[in-house]
C-alpha cells in the first residue's frame, strides 16, 4: 500500500491545477507508484476517487486523486514526465485493469471452474480467493492470479496452488498468454 502523501499547498483543487496555479509545487511521483495507483481506477465509479489527469504541458502531466477517509474527502496531486509515460506506459489513460479481470475469467478459466467460484458459498470464497498482481515492464502490464486454496475450501480444489499470468500490450491493445 501507498502512505505517501502527494500533494501541495491546502488550498489547491483540481481546479486550480486545470487553471495551472501552483504547479511548481506538486511532486514529481515514481513511476512504480503511479502504475499502482492507475490499476486501481474503475470504469463505472459510486465516487470521484480515480486517478485524473488535470493538466498536460510539454514537460509533465499533472494527475489529482481523490481519497475518502471517514467522512472527509482528501485530495493529492502529483506529476508525472511526459517523455517517462510515452515511454514506460504508453496508452495509459485507456488502460482499465478490471478489464484485464475480466479478460481472465470469460478466457482463462472454464465455464464449469467459473460456476464453481459463483457458486460457491460466500464465506468460501472470502478464504480462498485469487490475488492478483499487476506489474508494468517493456509497455506491457502483466497480470499474474496466484489461486490461495486450501483443505478448507474442498469443493475449489481444482484451483489450489494454480499460478495464471497474462499480457496486456499498451500499443495494439492485444493480450496474450
Amino acid at each position: 500500500m501507498i502512505f505517501v502523501s502527494f500533494g501541495c499547498g491546502s488550498r489547491d483543487t483540481f481546479e486550480t491545477i486545470q487553471q495551472g496555479k501552483n504547479l511548481e509545487k506538486i511532486p514529481i511521483i515514481s513511476m512504480k507508484d503511479f502504475f499502482q495507483l492507475w490499476i486501481k481506477n474503475q470504469r463505472k465509479l459510486k465516487f470521484k476517487t480515480n486517478v485524473t489527469v488535470l493538466l498536460k504541458d510539454s514537460e509533465y502531466v499533472y494527475f489529482g486523486k481523490n481519497d475518502i477517509s471517514g467522512y472527509s474527502w482528501k485530495s493529492r496531486f502529483f506529476k508525472l514526465s511526459v517523455d517517462l509515460l510515452k515511454k514506460e506506459f504508453p496508452n495509459y489513460e485507456s488502460f482499465f485493469a478490471e478489464d484485464l479481470e475480466r479478460y481472465y475469467w470469460d478466457h482463462m478459466v472454464s465455464k464449469e471452474n467459473r460456476d464453481l467460484w459463483t457458486y460457491a458459498e460466500d464465506k468460501t470464497r472470502q478464504e480462498c480467493k485469487p490475488e492478483y498482481f499487476y506489474s508494468l515492464s517493456d509497455q506491457k502490464v502483466a497480470l499474474q492470479v496466484h489461486w490461495k486454496v486450501d483443505s478448507s475450501c474442498p469443493k475449489l480444489s481444482v484451483f489450489q496452488g494454480r499460478i495464471d499470468k497474462i499480457y496486456y500490450d499498451l500499443n495494439s491493445g492485444k493480450i496474450s498468454q
